[in-house]
């Protein structure tokens, strides 16, 4: 007699757990949710356009993705942002197209992914293996939806937001190497410890590596504000010597990696960077002082859409809700400053952290990059808020992981009214942020769009132009057409090696674009004394466009060459 099915497959003696199941939906439900989330900031950073800034990105990730490892014969800006945002176009070049939907998509996940991460560790408060709904729901409420004016800091980059990502990825590390208990009855106590402790240490150096090697800001914003808190606690024992010196070896290994890299990438040749920029910042004069710090002001206030200055009472409702979220953050910052400076003695003299590390280092570092960004030259303006992105995403981080517990301890409001308060705010910045996209339909097409279009059809593919209209004419036109940048020096259109590759200049071309105002000394009548005088002249909306029935690239060479003996 043949058996039966269930005599052959019996059935399980006990149950499935439901807990890996939980996790695989969990997991499920989070790349569904960064998938939703990349999608709603690849649209939204599409209100922003595109510049050459912006393109400088993409066109060095293009270069890298075809082997050329270390950009060689790259000439970057002062800030490389080579690890923090090239590589991830390099990677998502090998799927996707060269064009100008890749800048936006890839800019809305590596926000996304920020958000995400920023809310995970929120949600991960010392001591607690349980994540914490209300904490992550706070976070997100504070970061996920950037104001407008901030929104091309976020959306759109190189603009510190990768150098974000590398950063919030270590604080997750140091919180796992923290929170990583190791039973001591375990025969394997060794491995365990070096998997728990050693391991998130190791990973973490990778990432403050990355982030470094990409941006000097991480030294002030990330390894100081780390550096500091655990040296201090070292001091005040109120941690492990052991465990405060690896981290420590931490701050100072991803300096020392990030020196061996300079030192391999000039004896391989790499890419260049200029002298100065932010890894040598200066004081601000005296005299600015004062200015500098009405800028950082004014700077902060729009970061948060809380600027009501000068708005109308009854249409200020909206930058009031943001002027109390900046309050916010202040009174986290000031309950962190406070917390800081206590210091709880048990009666063995032993002494437990008021603070978590993380909660330690996100006040000090955004007390740093107040003071950093005040105190420097960098500030111009209103405009050069993209440093305040550091303040902005461990502000976020704050709320959600210290000013959530302390909220909920003093008020007998419950957990579930506490998470609806955090919602209805979520909602309501979802709402303003969505309305644009609902209401302003997206921008036409850029000039620089319609100028590369228009190259096109005349089979002008290779020439010269200004910064502004050079490489983001490259990937508005998808790489059909190259347009090498150019400055005057010297009375002379010479090469203008700020993100560019020296091998552009090396190809023929046959014209020249310029803007409407000239830009760096670039103008009709500097180009014909260079160039000599042109066989056509066109105008395109703002652009002119010279042409020669020549090849006009030596030339310009020949004048690099006359410039560099000068120089002798």
């Amino acid at each position: 007699m043949c058996p039966s099915f269930r005599d052959t497959y019996p059935a399980r003696s006990t149950p499935l757990s439901p807990l890996p199941l939980k996790r695989l939906f969990a997991c499920v439900g989070v790349l569904i949710a960064l998938g939703l989330l990349t999608l709603v900031y690849a649209h939204a950073s599409r209100y922003y356009g595109l510049n050459s800034d912006f393109a400088g990105a993409i066109l060095g990730g293009r270069d890298l993705a075809q082997g050329n490892l270390l950009l060689s014969h790259w000439h970057l800006t002062t800030v490389s942002f080579f690890t923090t945002d090239t590589i991830f176009f390099a990677f998502f070049l090998k799927f996707l197209p060269f064009s100008p939907g890749t800048v936006h998509n890839v800019n809305g996940f590596i926000f996304a992914l920020v958000v995400m991460l920023a809310s995970w560790l929120a949600a991960r408060r010392s001591g607690n293996h349980k994540l914490d709904l209300l904490g992550a729901t706070a976070t997100f409420a504070v970061v996920a939806f950037p104001s407008q004016s901030f929104g091309p800091c976020t959306l759109l980059g190189p603009i510190h937001m990768g150098t974000m990502l590398w950063i919030v990825l270590a604080m997750i590390l140091f919180d796992v190497s923290d929170n990583s208990a190791v039973p001591k009855s375990e025969d394997s106590q060794k491995v365990r410890e070096f998997a728990l402790s050693w391991l998130p240490l190791a990973a973490a150096l990778f990432c403050l590596t990355m982030a470094l090697i990409g941006d000097a800001l991480t030294l002030y914003v990330a390894i100081l504000p780390i550096g500091f808190v655990s040296f201090v606690w070292l001091r005040q024992g109120r941690s492990q010597r052991g465990r405060e010196m690896k981290v420590l070896g931490v701050c100072v290994g991803a300096i020392v990696c990030t020196k061996i890299f300079a030192f391999v990438l000039r004896f391989l040749n790499g890419f260049q960077l200029p002298a100065g920029g932010v890894s040598n910042p200066e004081f601000v004069p005296f005299d600015r002082f004062g200015e500098n710090i009405r800028f950082s002001l004014e700077g902060l206030l729009n970061v948060y859409n809380a600027n009501f200055f000068g708005v109308p009472i009854g249409e200020a409702a909206l930058q009031i809700m943001g002027f109390c979220g900046l309050g916010t953050i202040f009174y986290c910052l000031y309950r962190a400053t406070r917390a800081l400076r206590s210091q709880p003695q048990d009666g063995g003299g032993t002494v437990a952290p008021a603070l978590d590390r993380v909660s330690a280092v996100l006040c000090f570092g955004m007390l740093l990059n107040l003071i950093c960004y005040a105190s420097s030259t960098v500030v111009l303006g209103v405009m050069t808020v993209r440093y305040f992105v550091p303040f902005f995403i461990y502000g976020a981080i704050l709320v959600g992981r210290l000013g959530v517990p302390i909220w909920r301890a003093g008020d007998p409001l419950i957990r579930r009214e506490w998470l609806f308060i955090f919602s209805i705010g979520a909602f309501a910045w979802f709402y303003v942020f969505a309305a644009r996209a609902i209401r302003v339909p997206l921008p036409p097409p850029s000039p620089e769009a319609q100028l590369s279009r228009w190259l096109q059809d005349r089979n002008l593919t290779q020439g010269y132009g200004t910064y502004w209209s050079s490489t983001v004419l490259m990937v508005e036109s998808r790489g059909r057409v190259q347009v090498s940048q150019v400055i005057l020096r010297d009375g002379k259109i010479a090469p203008y090696l700020w993100g560019s590759d020296d091998r552009w200049y090396r190809k023929p071309a046959r014209f020249v674009v310029m803007e409407s105002p000239d830009y760096a000394g670039v103008n009709e009548k500097t180009v014909v004394e260079t160039f000599g005088p042109p066989a056509e002249r066109h105008r395109v909306l703002q652009f002119t466009i010279l042409v020669w029935n020549r090849d006009i690239a030596p030339r310009l060479l020949m004048t690099e060459i006359e410039q560099k003996v000068r120089a002798r």
